[in-house]
């Protein structure tokens, strides 16, 4: 009696309840709609950012790269007058362009970075290097060609000053590598990789912001989608509260659906869980690119060890600091025959097996590096020059491991340099050093270890 007065008093139309919380719920659908499409768009800010971020890098790391080889090859020009060195030099200046070509990709990807003055910067110290290069190898061509019809144009446009011209060819090549080992001129190779990485800097800062930002916004329009959701909830469950007071049996298996604890057909679950679905592929992605490119950084790709970039700063921050280190440096002896003669594969794996034999013969402490071809590098810290015999005795043992083919890998040995720095003064010319005792195992046969 006491529900049938009630039910008198609402004067509850089941039309008017079905056509106002269809309207809404249509109303708050929509809106969801919306948020979801900004949730899409917001998802694709931060994976645009994202691939920016991995193309600028990576054109930031050709820049360097491609530095890196003109100086390589205008080295190896001046010091052994090999005409191949050249003409890679000019190769990579006119054709392959890395260095132009990067410049290109930073300014078209980010135009408004603040860090572009460093590019800019670097490619400045990187022409005027090659200025000088372009001189040094003019000085060589003088010393060593005497028919300039062959010279390249770039180098017959390259003035001599009186004094050079009139150096006797000796003097030349004299001049030539004194050059090659300026101060200027390394300070200029510095400065250029400082550059790249202060970019690389400002690059990773202003990324993580833009990231921020778009997370933020993932983040609000998230929410915003929940608490459209849980509004539709709360307006299904209130038409379907009213329904059921006033329609019960066109609703019955609608109730037990409830029961059980199962959806509801209209929360639109399907959608929410591809918006889910999306934030956390698009987080994953990131925080993998992420380490990806932290750990691309500094690493080489082909053996895992630590790559020059690791090197360089390791190295230089062991020479401002007050701790005794050793410099080994390490070649493999005849590589190119090897690589010649049994395919790149062959070669490939000789320097993986080198690098797992150096690996595994130093301490965790310690950092060997791949810094070129078949070049490597070891920072033994925390050692002194009295203890050199313990070092030599490790290369002696690498020596014997290598000497025995295995796994189809031919036999092998290093020639090694070593180099101690006991004091800030030792620091400072500890690679020089290291390369000198080098050279004097190349000298004498090759297949050794000479501490300096």
């Amino acid at each position: 009696m006491k529900w049938e007065t009630v039910r008198r008093r609402t004067r509850v139309r089941i039309m008017t309840v079905s056509v106002w919380s269809s309207l809404i719920a249509f109303v708050v659908a929509g809106l969801i709609a919306v948020l979801a499409m900004r949730l899409r768009s917001d998802f694709f800010v931060v994976y645009d950012t994202t691939e920016r971020y991995i193309t600028c890098a990576r054109a930031a790391r050709e820049m360097q790269e491609g530095s890196t080889y003109l100086t390589e090859q205008a080295r190896l020009f001046t010091l052994a007058g090999k005409k191949k060195y050249l003409q890679n030099y000019l190769t990579e200046v006119n054709e392959t362009r890395r260095r132009d070509l990067s410049v290109e990709v930073l300014q078209e990807q980010f135009p408004d970075s603040s860090g572009l003055p460093y590019i800019f910067s670097a490619m400045d110290r990187s022409q005027d290097l090659m200025h000088t290069e372009l001189y040094m190898m003019r000085l060589m061509l003088e010393a060593t060609d005497d028919d300039p019809s062959g010279w390249p144009q770039e180098l017959l446009d390259v003035q001599l000053s009186e004094a050079d011209a009139a150096l006797s060819k000796d003097k030349m090549i004299a001049r030539a590598q004194r050059l090659l080992r300026d101060d200027e001129y390394e300070n200029s190779k510095d400065l250029i990789y400082q550059y790249i990485t202060k970019y690389r800097d400002i690059l990773v800062s202003e990324t993580k912001e833009e990231q921020t930002l778009a997370t933020e916004d993932l983040k609000f329009t998230l929410q915003s989608v929940e608490y459209g959701a849980i509004l539709l909830l709360l307006i299904l469950f209130l038409s379907w509260w009213l329904i059921f007071w006033l329609l019960v049996r066109p609703i019955t298996r609608y109730i037990k659906n409830i029961q059980r604890g199962e959806p509801l057909p209209v929360q639109g679950a399907v959608e929410l869980r591809e918006v889910f679905s999306a934030y956390n592929a698009a987080r994953e992605e990131s925080q993998e690119a992420q380490r990806m490119i932290r750990r691309e950084a500094e690493h080489d790709p082909l053996t895992d060890l630590l790559n020059r970039r690791h090197f360089e700063r390791t190295l230089d921050a062991y020479k401002q600091g007050n701790t005794p280190f050793a410099l080994i440096i390490v070649d493999i002896d005849n590589f190119k025959t090897i690589n010649d003669t049994f395919g790149h594969s062959t070669g490939d794996a000789l320097i993986k097996r080198v690098a797992s034999t150096l690996d595994g013969a130093f301490r965790n402490i310690d950092h060997v590096c791949r810094i070129g071809g078949d070049e490597f590098t070891v920072i033994v810290t925390d050692i002194v020059k009295k203890n050199g015999a313990a070092i030599l005795e490790k290369i002696n043992w690498i020596n014997e491991e290598l000497s025995v083919p295995a796994d189809g890998v031919p036999a092998v040995s290093l020639s090694v340099g070593v180099a101690f720095a006991d004091g800030k003064r030792e620091a400072d010319k500890i690679f020089e050093k290291a390369d000198q005792a080098l050279y004097q195992v190349k000298e004498n046969g090759r297949n050794g270890c000479v501490i300096y």
